[in-house]
């Protein structure tokens, strides 16, 4: 016989947990959350071509899709993170925007990435 009980749901994802500690704690870090500025919630976030397979001979065979950042025009794994303070220069302090971060972050209402359309 099945039992019902009462559980937490994130406001960002599917995710569950019975205590509201939890749920709490897991909210912070959700990567869907806007708080959290995650390239996945940016407009900028696109999933689109970042590169090629190349065969022994080094010549391209297939494109390699994945997550892109069209401000940056890079693989999201190559954006630069540490974002430069103005009143330091490459400096990172209490001021400087924290590490994660981007300075040209749109919440775009959804999570999730926005596919491109290959032409």
């Amino acid at each position: 016989m099945s039992t019902a009980v009462k559980a937490f749901k994130c406001d960002w994802c599917s995710r569950c947990h019975i205590r509201l500690c939890d749920i709490n704690r897991h909210e912070s870090a959700c990567k869907n959350n806007p708080a959290r500025r995650h390239c996945k919630t940016c407009v900028h976030g696109i999933w689109a071509g970042i590169g090629w397979t190349r065969d022994l001979d080094g010549d391209p065979t297939q494109e390699v899709y994945g997550p892109l950042c069209d401000h940056h025009d890079k693989p999201i794994h190559e954006k630069p993170y540490f974002i430069d303070c103005e009143r330091c220069g490459d400096c990172y302090y209490e001021d400087a925007p924290a590490p994660g971060t981007c300075e040209h972050y749109e919440y775009k209402g959804k999570a999730e990435w926005t596919i491109e359309e290959v032409v």
